[in-house]
């Protein structure tokens, strides 16, 4: 005997909805798999897996520091910033917290917050007191105070000189100085410490550019895109490229890609 349609009907929705909501799935499991897509990168899907554990378990301090850390990818600091907050109210060491906590401070525009932050005895780790120092400089050169932030720079590389946030600070310093050269060899072994970062690959991607090489930008940017197909800016940035070459019918084109997402 046939199922009536309705019936099977209803049967598919309900089977539909208990896949997208994850049915049995553990806070853990869900953790786990946030993990997963920010490796990827998936950071949209990563935020929705990190929101379901913190649906489940608003106490869930590694959820809070990892959704944190996933919205400065995303470049949403705002929600970056609460995060931390909420990570530092449930306990997650300054270590964790109070780089992270600078280093959103200053993308936000609001270095002085970032340098009201201090660098606590709390913060114990070498490789945290090196990227603490790192957004310490990021926001001294932010405000004009270069010697200051050369001191930080000082007391990051005493710290731990490997660390990507530094590299790219002293290749900010660098560039600030007119050694594209130099910059692009600091940029380039942060890229190796981290493969995946696309604040290491746009601001490659913006040496490049100012140095005249509008090609080797061109595909730095095309490395973002094929990474991360909603990082929009790169589809921005290759517009701006091909605007200096003259081609405005390709550059409208990636324009109207970046729209798209």
């Amino acid at each position: 005997m046939k199922r009536p349609r309705h019936n099977r009907s209803k049967v598919i929705v309900a089977a539909l909805i208990l896949s997208l909501t994850g049915c049995g799935e553990s806070p853990e499991q869900h953790f786990r798999q946030a993990q997963e897509f920010v490796q990827k990168p998936d950071y949209k899907a990563a935020v929705i897996e990190l929101k379901t554990v913190l649906q489940k378990q608003p106490d869930n301090r590694e959820a809070r520091l990892l959704l944190s850390e996933v919205y400065i990818k995303k470049e949403a600091y705002p929600d970056a910033e609460s995060e931390l907050s909420k990570a530092s109210s449930l306990g997650v060491p300054d270590d964790q917290v109070l780089p992270l906590l600078a280093k959103t401070y200053v993308r936000m525009g609001d270095p002085q917050k970032a340098l009201a932050l201090g660098t606590p005895a709390t913060v114990q780790s070498p490789g945290a007191r090196a990227r603490l120092y790192a957004a310490r400089a990021e926001a001294q050169l932010y405000l004009g105070q270069r010697a200051d932030a050369e001191q930080s720079i000082v007391a990051a590389n005493k710290a731990d000189p490997r660390q990507p946030e530094l590299l790219l600070t002293r290749a900010k310093l660098a560039l600030s100085d007119k050694q594209n050269d130099q910059a692009l060899a600091l940029i380039d072994q942060a890229i190796q410490q981290d493969p995946k970062s696309t604040e290491a690959l746009y601001f490659k991607a913006a040496a490049l550019e100012s140095g005249g090489k509008l090609d080797d930008a061109g595909k730095v940017y095309q490395q973002i895109l094929a990474d991360d197909p909603s990082q929009f800016r790169a589809d921005l940035g290759i517009a701006g490229l091909q605007l200096k070459k003259g081609d405005v019918t390709a550059a409208d084109k990636s324009i109207q890609a970046a729209e798209k997402v």
